[in-house]
């Protein structure tokens, strides 16, 4: 499953307050500090601030803060909040005849469970834990018979 790019600048965004959760920066300051144009920054604060995971002060020692402790911020959480093909997935009453779209829809409700196991915080901190998952293993055992060659 591929994300947007804007959900991968929300995501290092958040890391880069997790790592310092007690600091308040500028936009321009977490454009510099996470790699991304001011312009995509400029764009991204509002809705981290609308979706409740970033705060704004106004004011001459204003700027941006995380709203809650990064702890409380599951990945999967910030992917459903900048994820515009999940606006329309979600809870569905189960049909006769599923689409395509409607698997495809499911798979990435999967995706999205299996980022709900690690937090901001954790990944700031470097100590996220790798997902247990079949393909996981499948992965690493494709790479062993690999080297076996």
């Amino acid at each position: 499953m591929r994300l947007s790019q804007q959900t991968k600048n929300a995501v290092s965004v958040l890391a880069f307050f997790a790592r310092t959760p007690e600091k308040t920066y500028t936009v321009s300051e977490v454009a510099a500090g996470c790699d991304i144009t001011e312009y995509n920054a400029f764009k991204l604060v509002p809705l981290l601030v609308r979706t409740g995971f970033l705060n704004t002060t106004r004011g001459r020692n204003g700027g941006v803060c995380l709203a809650r402790p990064a702890e409380e911020m599951s990945i999967g959480s910030v992917v459903r909040a900048t994820e515009d093909r999940l606006q329309d997935a979600g809870d569905k009453s189960p049909k006769k005849n599923l689409t395509f779209d409607d698997m495809v829809d499911d798979a990435f409700l999967a995706f999205i469970e299996i980022l709900d196991r690690s937090t901001i915080a954790e990944l700031a901190s470097g100590e996220a834990e790798p997902a247990k998952t079949p393909a996981k293993k499948a992965r690493k055992a494709q790479r062993n018979s690999a080297k076996a060659t």
